[in-house]
């Protein structure tokens, strides 16, 4: 266990660290960085998933790490630009996700060539599995839709603090069950990898809740760029 402490705390400060920038930058460049940020989060998911480790029994992905972490991101730009502008965040960020992984699948197809010595890695990684990628794309879709529906029904803009954790936990649930059921049903023991992927996700929450306190600080004192 000990040796997932140092990397874990790494990722941990690395993605705290980026997101509270560009939610900074966002108030001299507007939203748009936080809409891109949100699209990169995602892909960067849908990436690392790829990746598996078990601790205390329990069975995760590298995609856990990021995914509440745009869940999260999404509520602060559902505060600043209002319900429509996260809506269309999700669509935006879908597509770009079906983009790059169109992009990934058919460079694997290309022939290597001699001496290419990493192509073999290359083509196993990104010569995608379409039952895990369109899991993804589906769990992707109906979390974000009932994260941004919960938080409109708590009233982000008052309650920002009882939106955030009420839509990052319904999201949390909802994606943890429907991408492992549909992705690795008959593959891999279901109850610990959603077990797993449910607990670490709500610990990224709890976390997030420095950026969440640190945006909330901010629109206090400077109003938001369209």
């Amino acid at each position: 266990m000990s040796g997932y402490i140092l990397p874990l705390a790494l990722w941990l400060l690395v993605t705290l660290a980026i997101i509270t920038i560009a939610i900074w930058l966002s108030k001299r460049l507007g939203l748009i960085l936080l809409e891109v940020l949100h699209a990169l989060l995602v892909v960067t998911a849908n990436i690392t998933v790829y990746k598996t480790f078990t601790l205390a029994g329990l069975i995760f992905t590298g995609g856990d790490l990021t995914y509440n972490s745009a869940y999260s991101l999404l509520d602060v730009v559902h505060r600043r630009g209002g319900y429509e502008r996260a809506s269309r965040i999700i669509w935006i960020t879908l597509a770009a996700n079906i983009a790059v992984a169109l992009f990934l699948w058919t460079v694997s197809l290309i022939p290597r060539g001699p001496g290419d010595f990493l192509g073999e890695a290359f083509d196993t990684l990104f010569r995608m599995d379409l039952r895990i990628v369109a899991s993804s794309m589906l769990s992707f879709l109906v979390s974000s839709r009932v994260d941004v529906w919960v938080a409109r029904r708590v009233g982000i803009e008052k309650r920002f603090f009882r939106a955030f954790l009420l839509s990052n936990l319904a999201s949390a649930v909802i994606d943890s069950v429907l991408f492992n059921t549909f992705a690795f049903a008959g593959v891999l023991p279901l109850l610990p990898l959603i077990a797993g992927q449910f607990a670490i996700k709500m610990l990224v929450t709890l976390s997030n809740f420095i950026f969440i306190i640190y945006a909330r600080w901010l629109d206090a004192r400077v109003s938001p760029e369209p």
